[in-house]
Order: C-alpha cells, then sequence, then structure tokens
C-alpha cells in the first residue's frame, strides 16, 4: 500500500469517527429536547372565571404539546388580578397543578373564597396547590 492510499485510509477513519460523535451529539441533544422544556409545548388558555366582585380572573389551562397532537400533559389554575392594562400587569399567581388531563374546574364561593374542583384526580400527580393567594382564601374538592 503506497502513501496516498495510507493518507485517505487514514483521513476517511477521521471523518467517520467525526460523523460518529457528531451523530451522537445531535442523538443527545434532540432527547434532551423530548425530555426537557419543549418549545412545541405551551399552555393554552382554557377557562376564564371572574370573581362575583370582579376583581380577579382564574384562568384554567392545558399545557399541550403539538409534538403528541395536542395532548394535555398537565393543567394549571392560575389567578390574576384586575384590572390588566398596559402600565398595570400583575403577574400571576399559580395556585393549582396537576400533571394529567383531569376534569379541573374553578367556582368562586364569594369574593374571596374560591373552590377548585378536580373528580377523581390522582392527588400523586399534584404539583401545585396554594391555600391561599393574596386575600384569597382556596379550597379544593378531590
Amino acid at each position: 500500500m503506497n502513501s496516498q492510499t495510507k493518507a485517505i485510509l487514514i483521513a476517511f477513519a477521521i471523518a467517520s469517527v467525526l460523523g460518529i460523535v457528531l451523530l451522537g451529539v445531535l442523538i443527545l441533544h434532540g432527547m434532551s429536547t423530548a425530555f426537557g422544556p419543549n418549545p412545541k409545548c405551551k399552555y393554552a388558555y382554557g377557562v376564564n372565571v371572574y370573581s362575583p366582585d370582579r376583581s380577579y380572573v382564574v384562568e384554567v389551562e392545558d399545557y399541550v404539546c403539538r409534538a403528541w397532537r395536542l395532548k394535555t400533559l398537565s393543567k394549571r389554575v392560575v389567578i390574576v388580578a384586575l384590572p390588566v392594562t398596559d402600565l398595570h400587569k400583575p403577574a400571576p399567581g399559580e395556585i393549582f397543578e396537576i400533571k394529567g388531563d383531569y376534569p379541573v374546574k374553578a367556582v368562586w364561593l364569594n369574593k374571596s373564597h374560591l373552590l377548585i374542583e378536580c373528580p377523581n384526580c390522582d392527588i400523586q400527580s399534584i404539583e401545585t396547590r396554594q391555600e391561599k393567594w393574596q386575600d384569597i382564601t382556596i379550597s379544593f374538592s378531590f
């Protein structure tokens, strides 16, 4: 085997190793995207429920992913103080989140008492559960 053939074989071997390393990096990146935060997933606004005095709005949202044909992976309930304007944008308070697609419903019992209903919810799947937010008392029914 002459030196030119050896050089070509060495270059091919190096290119093959680099290709395998690059493929591994791309596969690992794809896996981290699949199992980590996914840009194809987002919270979709669902039902809005206003407090009796219209000081707050509660939003029941679905966390959906296009990769799974808009499958709901979790639900969350956030509360926002009103009014929301260009000059006044209060941060929403996350008061409840559960992994899975459960029938979550928010009901105002009065202007300072909110009931979160989640019939047949798996208690072990609850990620967030606040019983107080600002001057709002929050009760749960499972």
